[in-house]
């Protein structure tokens, strides 16, 4: 599993983006471009698609795409968080010793705990929408745990 090497630069590209799109009244937003940052892991994409396949969902593909505009529009301007921290997240999630963590949505967990700015220990969490581009997961937001703040915003994010 990984991000590729461009992956840090196209997600930032495309939270700024997202940042425009944000500024723009409704009627002058154009489409967001969608690009693919990484893999899954051979033995993550297994545990995802058996708890899929459980569920009598159809298996996804380990490419993983992204589009920023709900990761900037939570984390950025709901949450007061910066594109280098939002990048830092995804960083500390997309690496081999995460954990598939069973519930109602995939979702990837650090294994390893990380400490922000602020002092603060974190476990980051990647949260992926499986439906919407099948048969590739889609990189919906990152959450990090032990921030301090309430993620508990239930979206219809599905695995």
């Amino acid at each position: 599993m990984g991000l590729y090497e461009d992956a840090e630069k196209l997600i930032r590209s495309n939270l700024k983006l997202a940042a425009e799109w944000f500024a723009h009244e409704p009627k002058l937003r154009r489409s967001q471009p969608i690009v693919s940052i990484g893999e899954l892991s051979t033995a993550h994409l297994a545990t995802i698609n058996a708890q899929r396949l459980e569920e009598e969902l159809p298996p996804i593909v380990a490419e993983v795409l992204f589009d920023g505009r709900h990761m900037y529009e939570s984390r950025c301007l709901e949450d007061n968080y910066t594109i280098d921290e939002v990048i830092e997240m995804i960083v500390c999630v997309f690496r081999d010793d995460s954990i598939v963590m069973p519930g109602w949505s995939t979702v990837l967990k650090s294994a390893k705990s990380r400490v922000n700015a602020a002092g603060l220990t974190i476990r980051d969490e990647a949260v992926f929408e499986c439906h919407g581009r099948l048969p590739h997961p889609e990189l919906r937001s990152v959450v990090p745990r032990g921030d301090g703040k309430n993620h508990v915003k239930k979206k219809n994010t599905t695995r």
